[in-house]
């Protein structure tokens, strides 16, 4: 089973199609797999963004896929070249959404030593899981190496493998390696103790107020 993270589906989530791939990830993918599920992060550029991602998928041995989930009825329309969702238009090409992600990820963890030097393989997919094939020919953002349809999700690990490939074929990669993956999951969620200090004065008013009522020596009060 896949390291998720978060453990547990949170609460808040509404999308079917997140759902059932978080199922699917945990219950098929090997236990050397690290996937997070809707991982915010802040992009600093000329302005602050907030990101997030679907899905990020890191193995160590090949690499971080990022991938953007689509439930529903997906349609196409080749003369607009825009894409919908259950017949609402979106915003955004989802290939495109994923690609800027990842860039945005990628731009994220090259900040930190570990990754400055962008040797490692990251690529974007997208995921289709109520659709089961398509009708005409897919537009030239849309690869069909990178779209995962309800067929594949049968064989989710060969799939995932094949996304690796495909982008590995772009170019010499060296691995992620384990202390960089788990360099990634301190980045996003990292075990975080927080402190309450109280101030001095605080303490020597308890102090004083022991001093007058109690008429024993005070304790060392600490507040933590």
């Amino acid at each position: 089973m896949a390291r998720m993270i978060p453990k547990k589906l949170s609460s808040t989530t509404k999308s079917n199609a997140e759902k059932t791939l978080f199922q699917i990830f945990e219950n098929n993918l090997s236990n050397d797999y690290v996937v997070f599920h809707e991982v915010w992060w802040q992009h600093i550029g000329y302005i602050v963004q907030d990101r997030e991602a679907d899905f990020i998928i890191l193995h160590p041995d090949r690499g971080i896929i990022i991938l953007e989930a689509k439930g529903g009825q997906i349609a196409y329309d080749h003369l607009n070249m825009a894409w919908y969702q259950n017949q609402h238009k979106m915003k955004i090409s989802p290939f495109k959404q994923a690609r800027q992600i990842k860039f945005k990820f990628l731009d994220f963890l090259s900040k930190h030593d570990n990754f400055k030097n962008k040797d490692f393989c990251i690529g974007q997919c997208v995921a289709f899981p109520d659709i089961d094939g398509v009708v005409n020919n897919l537009p030239s953002e849309a690869h069909e190496e990178i779209l995962l349809l309800r067929p594949q999700l049968g064989n989710i690990s060969g799939w995932i493998s094949s996304v690796f490939d495909y982008y590995k074929a772009e170019g010499h990669f060296t691995k992620l390696g384990e202390q960089r993956t788990d360099s990634i999951i301190n980045l996003i969620s990292p075990s975080t103790d927080l402190l309450i200090i109280q101030a001095f004065g605080f303490i020597f008013y308890l102090t004083l107020f022991q001093n007058l009522f109690k008429r024993r020596q005070p304790r060392r009060i600490v507040i933590i």
